[in-house]
């Protein structure tokens, strides 16, 4: 079986913490072909990182929601009075006055609560967002699939609650 190389050892060899190595560039001979195969590698990804990279970049700036607005939404949520126990989806987040972080890509039910007040229940349904359309001209069928994957394709039509309970 084929010992795997420790690469702690091997950076102490390479420093010169190890007087057994070879004296033009301070390697054991055990990690001779290792090294070289490392170095061929290396140089390999020398030729091929610009593609890499442009690759890489142009899929990251092909999706125009998500560069322009990002796959969250901010949800200013005011009562009157204010202490309002604010729940989403049954899950109590906080007290009024709050801002509320919405993943775009999820629909969910507001419910703002307060004793001696009745209750108060919103659906926020996403919808689509235009600033895709910014895909058409720029960043084509990856860019759509991104910001539809990421979910910043969408937005909810509301972004400020301002509600007086009863």
């Amino acid at each position: 079986m084929k010992k795997l190389l420790n690469w702690s050892e091997l950076s102490r060899h390479i420093t010169g913490g190890d007087r057994n190595c070879i004296r033009r560039n301070k390697v054991p001979l055990r990690y001779e072909k290792t090294i070289d195969l490392l170095i061929k590698y290396l140089r390999r990804w020398e030729k091929e990182r610009m593609k890499v990279l442009i690759i890489i970049g142009s899929l990251l700036l092909c999706s125009c929601a998500t560069m322009i607005h990002g796959s969250n939404q901010k949800i200013t949520i005011n009562t009157e009075p204010q202490g309002a126990i604010v729940i989403v989806n049954k899950q109590e987040i906080g007290f009024t006055p709050m801002v509320y972080n919405a993943r775009r890509s999820k629909d969910f039910t507001l419910v703002l609560t307060r004793e001696g007040y009745e209750c108060y229940e919103m659906d926020f349904i996403k919808e689509i967002d235009p600033v895709i359309i910014g895909n058409l001209l720029f960043g084509g069928i990856p860019g759509l699939l991104i910001d539809f994957a990421g979910g910043a394709a969408y937005k909810f039509p509301i972004e400020d609650i301002d509600i007086k309970l009863k």
